[in-house]
C-alpha cells in the first residue's frame, strides 16, 4: 500500500544520501592521501638536500683546513728563507770587511768564495 511506497521512497532517499556521503568521503580521502604523498615527497627531498648540504659543508671544512695547513707551511718556508737570506747577507758583509782589511786583491778572492758558497 501507500505506507509501503512511502517507506520505499524514504529508504531510496536515504540510500541516495548515503551514496552521496560515501562519494564525498572518498573524495576527501583521496585529497588527504595526495596531501600526505606530497608532504612525504617534500620531506624526502628536504632530507636529501640536508644530507647533500652536510656533505658539501664537510668538504668545504676539509678544503679550508687543507688550505690553512698549506698556508702555514708556506709561512714557515718564507721564515726559513728569510733567515737564510739574512745569514747570507751577514756572510757577505763579513767577507767584504775581511777583504777590505786584506786589500783589494783579497776582495776578489772573498767574492769568488762567496760565489762558490751560493
Amino acid at each position: 500500500g501507500l505506507g509501503e511506497r512511502e517507506r520505499e521512497a524514504r529508504l531510496h532517499q536515504e540510500l541516495l544520501t548515503a551514496h552521496a556521503q560515501i562519494h564525498k568521503l572518498k573524495q576527501t580521502r583521496m585529497a588527504l592521501l595526495e596531501t600526505i604523498d606530497s608532504q612525504w615527497e617534500e620531506m624526502e627531498r628536504n632530507a636529501t638536500e640536508k644530507l647533500s648540504g652536510g656533505g658539501e659543508l664537510a668538504e668545504a671544512h676539509r678544503l679550508a683546513a687543507a688550505w690553512e695547513a698549506q698556508a702555514q707551511d708556506a709561512l714557515h718556508q718564507v721564515d726559513r728563507l728569510k733567515g737564510l737570506l739574512e745569514e747570507s747577507a751577514e756572510w757577505g758583509v763579513a767577507q767584504a770587511a775581511a777583504a777590505a782589511k786584506a786589500g783589494g786583491r783579497d776582495a776578489r778572492a772573498a767574492a769568488a768564495a762567496q760565489q762558490q758558497q751560493s
